[in-house]
C-alpha cells in the first residue's frame, strides 16, 4: 500500500482524477433528487460514464433519462472550465443491491440475569445477603 508521501505529490502533479470526480459530483447534483439519492457512486472508464445505483428499479430510470444526463453534461462542460476535458460517449448503469440487515429474533425487552447470587459472607449482613441471594436465584431460574 502506498503511503501519503507517494500519493500527495502524484495528486499535485496529475489532478485530473480529482477534477473528474468533482465534475461527476456536480453532474449528480444537477439530476432530480430521487435519482441523486439512489446513486451510490459514479466513475468513467474509457469513454463510458457508469452509475452504480442502490436498486435495480433505478437502473431503468437512468436508462430512460440518458438524453437528459448527456444534455446536463454538455451544459456543465460549457459552463465549468474544469469539466471540459471529460469525454463521455455512452452512459451505463447497474445496481449493487444490498438486502436490509436481518432483525434479531430475540425480544428487546427481556434480558438474561448475569448474577448468580454468590456473595461474600459477612456476619453483620448475613440475613440481608441471604434474602438478596434467594431473590436473584429466583430471577435466574425464570
Amino acid at each position: 500500500m502506498k503511503n501519503p508521501k507517494e500519493i500527495l505529490p502524484h495528486l499535485f502533479e496529475n489532478p485530473y482524477p480529482l477534477l473528474r470526480q468533482r465534475c461527476l459530483h456536480k453532474l449528480i447534483s444537477l439530476l432530480p433528487p430521487r435519482l441523486q439519492e439512489s446513486i451510490r457512486y459514479s466513475y468513467i472508464r474509457g469513454s463510458t460514464l457508469y452509475f452504480v445505483l442502490d436498486h435495480p428499479g433505478f437502473v431503468m430510470e437512468v436508462n430512460y433519462n440518458k438524453t437528459l444526463i448527456k444534455e446536463l453534461l454538455t451544459l456543465l462542460q460549457k459552463r465549468d472550465e474544469t469539466c471540459k476535458e471529460i469525454e463521455v460517449k455512452g452512459i451505463k448503469a447497474y445496481s449493487k443491491f444490498l438486502p436490509p440487515p436481518k432483525k434479531s429474533t430475540k425480544p428487546k425487552d427481556t434480558y438474561l440475569e448475569k448474577a448468580h447470587g454468590e456473595f461474600i459472607e459477612s456476619q453483620n449482613f448475613q440475613e440481608l445477603f441471604f434474602k438478596i441471594k434467594e431473590a436473584i436465584k429466583k430471577n435466574a431460574d425464570t
